[in-house]
Order: C-alpha cells, then structure tokens, then sequence
C-alpha cells in the first residue's frame, strides 16, 4: 500500500476520455484537479457501478502513481460539489453525470478525446494533453492572447504544453506588393499589420510580409460520441431558458420608498440542499450568454 508521501510509479497505461471544452472551463476557474481525479474515476466502474468507496478510489488512483493522500484531498477541495457527491458517512463518493458537471460550469462538453493513462500522473502533465486535446487532425487558426483570453494559460506554459504534447504549431504570414516610386503613401492596410513583419525584394518587386495567428494541428485519437450530442442539447436547451429568465424577470419594486431593479429567478442550475446553502457566483466568460446572443441576434 503505497504511503502519504510517496507516489507510486503509473502502472496503468490505459486511456481516458476527457472533454476539451469542459476540461478548459474546470482550468479557466481552478478546478482542473478536481476535473482530473473526476475523469479517473468515471473511467474506473468499481463493482459495475459509478460509485467508489475510499478504498477503491485509493486502489484506482495508485493505478495511475498517485498517493492515498489524494483522497484526502479531494474531499477538501473546494470544487468537490461540482464534480462529486458523497454519503453521509463520507466513505463513498459518486461521480455526477456529465451533464450536471457542464450545467454547473456551464459549457458545452465539446468532443471527447482519448488520452494516455499514464499522463494523469501528475497535473501539470493532466493540463497538457487536455490543452493538446482541443486540436485535432484540421489546423486551428487562433491568436495566443486569445487562447490565452479564453483559457487562462499564459503564453509560456501554451508552448511548454505543445511541445511536451508534439502539437505542430505553424506561423503564417500575409504578403503584399508596395513597390512604389517616390514618397507615395502606403497602400491601405499596411498600418494595421501586427506581429513580426519584414520586406523582401522579388523578382524586382518590394513584397511586405506581416504575420497573422498561428495555426495548430495535432494527433488526437477521438472517442466515441456516446451521449455526447443528446447532453449537449440538454444543456444548450437549459443554458438557453436559464438566461431568457434572467433576461426577462426585471421588474420594478415600488412597496418601498426608492423604486430599484432586482432579477426574480436567478437560482443556481445546482440542486441539492448544498446548492442551496452555498450559491454558486460566476463571472466573466458564459456560453450561456453567448448562445442567447447568437440566437436573438
């Protein structure tokens, strides 16, 4: 049995299934751990079922080299609600179902995508193959301060990521031709160029290169869709009526003496007497306003 203060090496090099966008929600608000102890266990049935007593989850987490005090831990974090349920001896705990995980973060799953077991070992190597996961076979153009806008990984920890993971980043550039005489003006569109930008004389011509974003590809092994497409549905069709109730339940108080707004409605998507007690506050990024945007746009 392995002890508190060392960590076994992974011996089980088995896949699992992780979903990018969800995995990018739990990092963006720090619950990247959580989200990886939560994708060990679901990947993991004890006894046939989705329910794990304490030593099963010791038993499981020393498969991919992780110590019993991870146990402890779990149950301290502060993100445990979102992804775990526990008895009232707190000795089982139950993985929740997809579905609930995505309302409570409030994304979409996304596609899922397999990964080596043996990269659970340790978190930073967790949140490398679930960066790298988001790419696939079809290259991505997307800027670094916007991957960085929306998953919080700044630019130095994106390329250790990529290289760790062998994603293929590629730089791509733009060219125009400014050959001119005198002191004309320069051709409409220059100035706005940002990034690395560089002339180069060819074939007598004065060619402006600028760079634009970057494309990225990588060899992701897709899961299967399962019931994928069925919760993505639930959760756009709940993220959807959860924001027109908000949206739409101002009224004004007029039984006091000042007239003020506030929002009827506004429950957390959580239930459960936990939920009601410790309220849920979100802030920045919501696909929930996304999605309602998109469609009463």
């Amino acid at each position: 049995m392995p002890t508190d203060n060392v960590e076994p090496e992974p011996t089980n090099d088995r896949q699992i299934k992780v979903h990018p966008l969800l995995g990018r929600e739990a990092g963006r608000i720090g619950a990247d751990y959580a989200y990886r102890i939560w994708c060990i266990l679901r990947n993991a049935k004890a006894h046939g079922y989705q329910w794990h007593t304490r030593n099963d989850v010791i038993e499981t987490l020393a498969l991919y080299g992780m110590s019993r005090s991870h146990w402890y831990t779990i149950l301290k974090d502060p993100h445990f609600p979102t992804f775990f349920t526990i008895n009232k001896w707190k000795d089982t705990i139950y993985p929740r179902s997809l579905e609930k995980v995505c309302l409570d973060l409030e994304t979409l799953p996304g596609t899922a995508v397999w990964i080596d077991g043996k990269k659970a070992h340790k978190l930073h190597t967790f949140n490398g193959a679930v960066y790298a996961s988001r790419y696939g076979d079809k290259p991505v153009f997307i800027a670094r301060s916007t991957i960085e806008k929306d998953t919080g990984v700044p630019r130095a920890r994106q390329r250790r990521y990529e290289k760790a993971e062998g994603v293929e980043v590629k730089q791509n550039y733009e060219k125009r031709d400014i050959t001119f005489q005198g002191n004309l003006p320069m051709p409409e569109g220059m100035r706005e160029a940002t990034g690395w930008n560089f002339t180069r004389i060819i074939e007598g011509k004065i060619v402006f290169f600028w760079q634009t974003v970057n494309s990225y590809t990588n060899d992701g092994q897709r899961a299967a869709r399962g019931m994928a497409r069925k919760v993505s549905r639930r959760v756009r069709g709940t993220l959807l009526w959860a924001e027109r109730e908000r949206r739409q339940s101002y009224f004004l108080d007029f039984s006091g003496k000042t007239t003020k707004p506030y929002i009827r409605g506004t429950k957390t998507l959580r239930t459960g007497s936990y939920a009601d007690k410790h309220p849920v506050k979100r802030g920045g990024h919501s696909i929930a306003g996304d999605l309602w945007e998109s469609v009463t746009i």
